[in-house]
């Protein structure tokens, strides 16, 4: 299995009504492409017949490894995949979002050459069916590469999904996930990104379709979210910190800094019924970031966003909501 050129590896829970349709993808492109390699779908512990079709898929498809474990959370399972990988490279998939026809050989192709390549996506809501096309920032793995994820990101940047990382500089660099839910993945292309020397080459069309569904981990509301965002920014820094490859100012940090918090309030605006004006002016000061409202490099889209959520906290919640 040491000649395999691609490890797929597919956390799986209660998603009967998807997996079948995203093995049956992967499948149709390994075959159209004559692409080697393995699907590695980790079980965890779903509770509906997402075991049964895993276990019937992998008896019937030779490249199909099946791996069940109880309820451990996406990263846990990401980890399990990691472990078990035989390919060159990794993809991550989510079982219940889709590729386009030619995903799998477009990006392998790149990787070929040595690349880490990274291709737009299109994320669907499908609540009221809307769409819209991202396409990655992020342009190299060096320092300005480093700061440019950390101020000015977006979910194409941030995600696993529509990226095809070199399975030694992972293993080699032990790089595995944590298991908090949110930033979990944005810490990990973090890691990567520190530990590559890659150039990256982007695919500059939506290969990968991330569907927005509700009451998903990024449609609903966790209490744990100012815990987890406090705990993302400490790891940053702290890696930061202790890297002797990765210089970064302090503005950089502190611009890093508050696109998280916003994107905290953000969350909080959306899902929280509970959340005030007060309680949004309080997160920004009790961060020590009011100081920062002109002084950051975040975009003037962001920059205005940032003034109007501290200034004028009242008008931002009712616009963002609407």
């Amino acid at each position: 299995m040491n000649n395999l050129e691609l490890s797929i590896v597919i956390p799986a829970y209660n998603c009967e009504m998807y997996i079948r349709n995203c093995l049956d993808q992967i499948i149709q492109q390994f075959d159209t492409f004559q692409i080697k390699g393995e699907v590695i779908i980790i079980d965890d512990g779903s509770t509906d017949t997402t075991a049964k079709i895993i276990a019937e898929y992998a008896n019937r498809v030779t490249y199909i490894r099946a791996f069940f474990q109880e309820n451990l959370k996406q990263a846990k399972a990401r980890n399990c995949g990691i472990k078990n990988a035989n390919g060159k490279n990794i993809l991550f998939l989510d079982a219940d979002d889709t590729l386009e026809d030619n995903m799998l050989i477009l990006l392998l192709k790149e990787s070929r050459n040595g690349a880490f390549p990274i291709c737009g996506i299109r994320k669907i809501y499908t609540e009221s069916e809307i769409s819209e096309v991202e396409l990655p920032t992020i342009t190299n793995t060096g320092n300005s590469g480093l700061q440019a994820y950390l101020t000015t990101n977006n979910e194409a940047d941030v995600g696993l999904w529509n990226k095809l990382f070199n399975t030694s500089i992972i293993k080699n660099n032990n790089i595995l996930f944590e298991n908090s839910n949110f930033f979990e993945d944005s810490l990990f292309v973090f890691d990567y990104l520190v530990s590559s020397n890659q150039n990256i080459h982007i695919i500059n069309k939506p290969l990968y379709n991330l569907f927005k569904r509700s009451g998903s981990t990024t449609t609903a509301f966790n209490q744990k979210i100012d815990v987890l965002a406090k705990g993302y920014i400490k790891k940053i820094i702290n890696r930061v910190n202790e890297s002797k490859d990765v210089n970064l100012d302090k503005l950089t940090i502190n611009t890093f800094r508050i696109r998280i918090t916003m994107h905290t309030i953000h969350h909080h605006i959306k899902y929280d019924d509970e959340w005030t004006s007060i309680k949004q002016r309080k997160m920004i000061k009790n961060s020590h970031l009011e100081k920062f409202l002109i002084l950051n490099q975040l975009s003037i889209k962001y920059k205005i966003a940032f003034l109007g959520m501290y200034l004028f906290p009242r008008e931002y919640i009712k616009l963002y909501r609407r």
